[in-house]
């Protein structure tokens, strides 16, 4: 089976900016390095808990550095580091709301794999020992609650910024129904002006953000109910069709939907 995947709703009080927790267990020591991880709207949060499943090379910094986690925003698949941990914990922070947490832009880590040591704070290498000393997912969710909660800055975002996690909301609350130019109306801010914003703080424009969030929508769904047929699954996620919706789903993933839906433990979807 590979990587096995249960998720975790954040305090109330983060809601803004962690969509959800996820805890990962592996089962299947053959499979779980080749499982593809498919891009989704969330700035990915990914550690590597307890000891490796086989011992690491002594005094590898790199090793050290990945067993201290990675953190991207993609939009293309990837990978999960290559620890081999037996244990997983990640946070899916809201890209927008990121600079308000350690004063990183999504931008700066987008479709790359960065040491959480070096894009976060000095206190998140104590933090991640701490998480691999819970037992349970339980205690991580409440520890890592705890976290963020104290490392939430006081400082008020800048107009551009609001702009960014204003739009980003919309286009997640309204399930992708929604159109750069109805997004400029809305906010009151001209086309070119969101795009300069959402380009500076997310590293990709509102109709790259719009695709992604769509593909996360879509995957949430067949979580829920593997067996939707793939016209329903397209109208749901708002593709104009399943040709459309068909040719997104590869564009973004690399495989068609039809090879998800009957391999689905091949993947990760976060």
């Amino acid at each position: 089976m590979g990587l096995t995947i249960t998720k975790y709703a954040p305090a109330a009080a983060l809601q803004t900016v962690v969509d959800h927790y996820w805890a990962g267990i592996w089962t299947d020591a053959d499979n779980v390095q080749n499982q593809k991880i498919f891009p989704s709207s969330y700035l990915e949060v990914v550690l590597p808990l307890g000891p490796p499943v086989k011992s690491a090379k002594k005094n590898n910094k790199q090793e050290a550095e990945l067993m201290m986690g990675e953190v991207g925003f993609w939009t293309i698949p990837h990978a999960l580091p290559r620890t081999q941990s037996k244990e997983w914990f990640g946070i899916c922070f809201n890209p927008e709301a990121l600079p308000g947490v350690f004063g990183v832009s999504a931008s700066d880590v987008l479709n790359s794999a960065a040491p959480c040591q070096k894009e976060l704070d000095a206190s998140f290498s104590t933090f991640r020992q701490r998480l691999s000393q819970v037992k349970s997912s339980t205690e991580r969710v409440r520890l890592t609650d705890t976290y963020l909660k104290s490392f939430i800055q006081a400082a008020s975002p800048t107009a551009e910024s609001n702009y960014v996690q204003t739009a980003a909301r919309l286009i997640r609350l309204q399930k992708c129904h929604v159109s750069v130019e109805g997004l400029s109306q809305n906010l009151c801010i001209g086309m070119r002006q969101l795009e300069r914003a959402f380009k500076k703080d997310l590293g990709l424009s509102p109709k790259t953000y719009m695709r992604l969030s769509r593909l996360s929508s879509v995957l949430q769904l067949i979580a829920q109910n593997p067996n939707l047929p793939l016209a329903q699954l397209s109208y749901l996620g708002g593709y104009s069709d399943q040709a459309h919706f068909n040719r997104e789903f590869k564009r973004m993933t690399g495989v068609v939907p039809t090879k998800y839906l009957a391999h689905p433990q091949e993947f990760l979807t976060f």
